[in-house]
């Protein structure tokens, strides 16, 4: 009877547990559900906003009308984060939203106020993405840019390149220690490989042109000859001086020129 007794206790006590796990994970995936339905409500919203707007000054004036919509004017806000020359007349513009504790990033590239690319995407929930290219005007824009960087750029590599979230520090954080991406430079410099960092001079993306340049210039330091078509887009780059995301000590997501 002592042992039937303590089994039972054993069987019940399993029971009860396996019962309070089931019960756990009904309310998470229960809160989670809610929480990504704000998420996707949210992002519709922005989307609707995107696919309709082609000047780039109306779309911020729609994303704060958008943001007056909410109750919390204090944590949903709309931030003109990034907007930077990007060669031959072409501009790239993120706009950071923050609606119901979700992130939103947008990015677009405009010409005279017109935008010819969008994209969108959020960090928590990556299948809530869009963007809309007009291939027809960036054509021309990409043949200009593949003659002057002596690359072969295609329209999806502008759009992945465009919307990578890069911060340029080749040191960051407590300690100070290299950045994945400062690895990455410092052995390419420790090789003396050239031709990697002449890839990264061509890539959209400002910050990655800057790990390129900072690369070139240890190169020099090590007393390593530069190719004169290098040394030409690496002046380019540093007289466009465009605004780069950038960490300082332990502060990441600030944005600034780098170049005097």
């Amino acid at each position: 009877m002592l042992w039937k007794g303590l089994i039972n206790s054993i069987l019940e006590k399993g029971i009860m547990r396996n019962l309070s796990l089931i019960i756990f994970l009904f309310f998470a995936l229960k809160i989670q559900g809610q929480t990504e339905f704000e998420a996707q409500k949210n992002f519709i919203k922005i989307k609707d906003i995107l696919t309709t707007e082609n000047s780039s000054k109306n779309l911020i004036t729609k994303l704060n009308s958008l943001k007056l919509t909410f109750k919390d004017q204090i944590n949903n806000n709309v931030y003109d984060f990034l907007n930077r020359d990007i060669d031959f007349g072409y501009n790239h513009k993120r706009i950071r939203v923050i609606f119901d504790i979700w992130q939103y990033q947008i990015d677009i590239i405009t010409k005279n106020d017109s935008i010819y690319l969008k994209s969108i995407k959020t960090e928590y929930f990556k299948k809530y993405s869009y963007s809309s290219i007009d291939e027809n005007e960036l054509k021309g824009y990409l043949l200009k840019r593949n003659t002057f960087y002596q690359s072969h750029k295609m329209i999806k590599q502008l759009l992945q390149e465009i919307s990578l979230n890069e911060t340029f520090a080749m040191r960051c954080g407590d300690g100070l220690p290299y950045t994945k991406e400062g690895l990455k430079i410092k052995s390419f410099v420790d090789e003396e490989d050239i031709e990697s960092l002449k890839i990264l001079l061509s890539n959209f993306n400002c910050e990655k042109q800057a790990f390129a340049v900072e690369g070139f210039s240890m190169l020099s330091k090590n007393e390593v000859e530069i190719p004169n078509e290098c040394n030409i887009l690496i002046k380019h780059i540093i007289e466009r001086n465009a605004e780069l995301q950038i960490c300082s000590g332990c502060i990441t997501g600030l944005v600034e020129k780098i170049y005097e």
